[in-house]
């Protein structure tokens, strides 16, 4: 009876802290979209139709137009189902009444073209996609060399249930465009085209080898975009500010943009608008039980501050053997790697990197290698690494001072790196690489980032620095990721990172494409290390960086099948970049951002998921990216319409953004997507498998 009574009292205290954290977390505010309310001046309207193809025109397949238009057009080439139109009247084409509402396609692409016509002369070009959504470039300023401009997107869309056309506006960034033309660049000689990227001619864009005929015959009228070579060739003083504050940045030029050329007469006498924001109901922003994390650390401690908790706890798991550290450095760096080295060792009074690693560490410069070609650093440093003498009772962790930049421009620099990299691999010697101008210049700054290495050398080494401190479950999170490199020439290399539930690395795995039944072999293999430790899964989540089809999923599914494991099989589409195409707008914080662990439903399982420091009503927003956007699939398709299990499936992926074991600044995309990445990226370098099965369960591309 007490038990019964203490358990209800329990039971009403966690609910009132629920009510509590909901009140707090979610006050009275507004929700709206980044969209406006079309007001269609026609409803039906009158499209000629032709089969002949021509410039400006748009295309419609048969099967998706009324069936006026099977009936008046007799295709010959069944091949080639498609009619033809420029929403004008035209002799040679044939009038067909459409009604708006009931081909919201057609709609969508008439009002494109009416938004199109307007703005164009407004803007200085108009860039389509191949779903004809229009980006519009505007003026900033002319900078002499380059002309900088500002881009916005807008997007018709139509709702189905309420038979309602939006206009979605975005912020697409800023761009330049070199006032020189390619006649004159060419004409100073010396000049390689393979750096040319995108062009504009006739006030139109092009990738430079798609550029149309007339623009190769009139080079003085063809001018460069902007990127990173040309500003090195030119050397372009271009700016970059970080943006932290990106997202209320974009609501509010996006609103400036709407009330300088949309909210205006004559805009609406081409299409009105019912100049309020989109609403959204409260019920479709939701958030996470845990958004303000706790982390876990040595001996189960917890401390919401990483640094704090790695000083007084320690890793949460740690390296599991003896570590010896030694150099490698060009025979000129030798102050530069004592400086490093005193602020590693505790020498200079900084005890992070030997507390952070928690176990017997020690300098060993008798392992040291010094090379003497700073052009060349690999140039005897290879034969050096093969004739080093290690013992199978440590683990070794080289500090590699680099003489350049490990994102150096030229190819040759760059893949110094990876080349060293691959040769210490072979060893299963980790690496960890220090710019020698970076600890040059840092001054007293360098025991601040010195944290960052031994978070780095923890995981690298086979430790594991700190694990979200949510319930642990029997599920295995498998993460994919694809690398192609247009730049170097580097080939398509996927990967895949397999995790436990709790973050801790299961394996590794690179191959030379995304092919399914790569993923499939890479799934088999986990899942068969997994049930040797857990003997059961409840659920398989697959953490991948495009939409996954079905001939994608089958081979998984039959793997699966093997183990006749009837498990649901959950797979997260995560985009790579930020998404801007929606935006919400929250009107009850000053910078607009929604809180820390928020997620809202913008279509049929899809989502956006918020990861910044807001995690409060009243707390200070420091920085607001852009959310995270995610499509959900899964073998047992009634699980999505689960709050719960979507809740629990958004706070693992919050939980994942927090294992970024590169620095103590944490990123906000999950490292399911972000490693598997690094990993493809490094191993497109590699000349062949070197990967031991101990190196396999170790981040070493960190």
């Amino acid at each position: 009876m007490l038990m019964d009574k203490e358990t209800t009292v329990r039971k009403k205290v966690a609910a009132l802290e629920l009510v509590k954290f909901h009140s707090a977390a979610t006050p009275h505010t507004e929700y709206t979209l980044n969209e406006i309310g079309l007001l269609p001046l026609e409803k039906k309207l009158t499209v000629y139709f032709t089969v002949e193809q021509k410039e400006g025109f748009q295309r419609f397949s048969l099967q998706y137009l009324p069936e006026q238009c099977r009936e008046q057009f007799h295709l010959s080439d069944p091949t080639q189902p498609y009619l033809y139109t420029n929403f004008e009247a035209s002799e040679d084409g044939k009038p067909i009444e459409v009604d708006l509402n009931e081909y919201p396609g057609i709609a969508r692409a008439y009002f494109t073209k009416k938004i199109r016509d307007y703005l164009s002369p407004l803007s200085y070009l108009t860039q389509s996609n191949f779903l004809n959504d229009s980006t519009f470039w505007f003026l900033v300023r002319d900078n002499g060399a380059y002309a900088s401009f500002e881009k916005y997107t807008l997007k018709v869309v139509h709702r189905f249930r309420s038979k309602s056309f939006l206009l979605n506006i975005t912020y697409s960034g800023m761009s330049h465009i070199l006032t020189t033309s390619l006649e004159a660049i060419a004409a100073g000689g010396g000049f390689d085209t393979r750096q040319l990227g995108k062009v504009v001619f006739a006030k139109k864009i092009y990738t430079f080898k798609k550029r149309p005929e007339q623009a190769k015959q009139e080079p003085a009228k063809v001018f460069p975009v902007s990127n990173r070579d040309l500003e090195k060739y030119f050397q372009l003083d271009i700016p970059y500010v970080p943006n932290k504050n990106k997202y209320s940045s974009n609501i509010s030029k996006i609103e400036a943009f709407f009330q300088q050329h949309l909210n205006t007469d004559a805009f609406k006498a081409v299409i009105p608008l019912n100049n309020n924001w989109e609403k959204l109901p409260s019920s479709q922003v939701c958030r996470i039980g845990n958004p303000g994390l706790q982390f876990q650390f040595g001996a189960s401690r917890c401390d919401k501050d990483l640094l704090t908790g790695l000083r007084k706890y320690g890793p949460y798991i740690p390296v599991p053997e003896p570590v010896a550290v030694f150099f490698i450095y060009h025979q000129q760096d030798e102050a530069t790697m004592k400086t490093l080295k005193s602020a590693m060792d505790g020498s200079n009074g900084n005890h992070d990197f030997m507390n952070i690693l928690s176990k017997t560490l020690h300098f060993d410069d008798t392992l040291d290698i010094v090379f003497t070609d700073r052009e060349n650093p690999l140039t005897g440093t290879t034969e050096r690494i093969q004739q080093l003498t290690l013992t199978h009772d440590r683990s070794y962790l080289a500090i590699y001072l680099s003489p350049y930049g490990r994102f150096s421009t030229t190819e040759e620099e760059h893949a110094v790196y990876f080349k060293l990299k691959m040769h210490l691999i072979r060893r299963n010697i980790a690496m960890q690489a220090v710019e020698v101008q970076k600890v040059k210049l840092s001054g007293q700054r360098l025991n601040f980032w010195i944290p960052n290495i031994a978070i780095a050398a923890v995981a690298k080494l086979g430790g594991t620095p700190w694990r979200p401190g949510n319930e642990l479950r029997d599920e295995l999170v498998v993460g994919f990721g694809l690398y192609e490199s247009r730049k170097y020439g580097r080939k398509y290399v996927g990967s895949s990172v397999c995790f436990k539930n709790d973050g801790t690395f299961i394996d590794f795995n690179y191959f030379p494409s995304d092919e399914p039944w790569e993923m499939a072999a890479s799934i088999e293999k986990a899942l068969t290390g997994y049930l040797k430790e857990h003997h059961e899964v409840s659920r398989l989540v697959i953490h991948y960086y495009k939409d996954i089809s079905s001939r994608d999923l089958q081979p998984i599914e039959d793997k699966l099948n093997k183990f006749r494991a009837n498990i649901p099989v959950v797979v997260i589409r995560i985009n790579k970049s930020d998404s801007n195409t929606f935006l919400v707008k929250d009107s009850g914080s000053p910078h607009m951002v929604l809180q820390a662990g928020s997620y809202v439903q913008i279509h049929n399982n899809e989502y956006l998921l918020y990861v910044n420091d807001r995690f409060s009503h009243d707390s200070v927003c420091k920085s607001s990216p852009m959310p995270i956007r995610l499509g959900i699939r899964c073998t047992q398709t009634e699980l999505l319409q689960n709050k719960e299990t979507i809740k629990d499936l958004m706070q693992q992926l919050y939980d994942f953004c927090f294992l970024h074991w590169r620095s103590l600044t944490q990123h906000k995309n999950p490292v399911t997507t972000s490693y598997p990445r690094m990993l493809a990226g490094q191993a497109s370098w590699f000349d062949d498998e070197i990967l031991s099965p101990e190196m396999r369960r170790r981040p070493f591309f960190l």
